[in-house]
């Protein structure tokens, strides 16, 4: 982090004398498109999950808060996305981007782990209601009924696909009826 921190001002010095190196904007390039991130973009990242005495959370970011705070924080700026219909979007992938960095900052695994698993979830609730098909103020036994409703059409059309898929290989290639085979396998293991 302080390389990437060092690297970052020295582009940036060199860029407002007007000494600008492309070799170190390229470099500067490069290096971001790894994920690094500076000593500042720790701040950042703390100040978009809310984090700061006179910011949402009321509390400062240290590296003594718990990871579950900071997995919280994180959870909670999400939800403040789905409010914002101005700039729910970008608030979402700012947010995804700041536990990122914190997550790395702290080295913490299971912030990471929860980083993978949920940095390409962008569902919210409109998009979801619109997934569903159902108006916004469906009753939650209605809700219910609808989504395993949606869940027993896909099978049963993931069903009729595989079907279609096997008339289909029976006089084709070895490699289709290979897949065939494979796909029997996992039905067979799966339940």
């Amino acid at each position: 982090m302080l390389y990437f921190t060092y690297l970052t001002n020295i582009v940036k010095v060199l860029h407002e004398y007007g000494n600008g190196s492309q070799l170190l904007q390229d470099l500067l390039a490069m290096e971001q498109s790894r994920e690094r991130f500076t000593l500042e973009g720790v701040y950042d990242a703390a100040t978009t999950l809310g984090f700061g005495a006179e910011n949402v959370l009321h509390v400062d970011y240290d590296e003594d808060i718990p990871d579950e705070f900071v997995e919280n924080a994180w959870k909670d700026c999400i939800k403040r996305s789905w409010r914002d219909n101005d700039h729910g979007a970008e608030t979402h992938r700012l947010a995804n981007d700041a536990f990122r960095i914190l997550a790395d900052h702290r080295n913490s695994v299971r912030l990471r782990t929860l980083w993978d698993s949920g940095k390409n979830i962008y569902m919210n609730p409109e998009k979801a209601y619109d997934t569903l098909e159902v108006p916004k103020d469906v009753e939650d036994y209605m809700l219910i009924t609808v989504y395993n409703m949606r869940v027993r059409i896909v099978s049963a059309f993931f069903v009729e696909l595989f079907v279609s898929f096997s008339i289909l290989a029976r006089g084709n290639t070895s490699t289709i009826r290979e897949n065939e085979r494979s796909y029997a396998l996992y039905r067979r293991s799966e339940g």
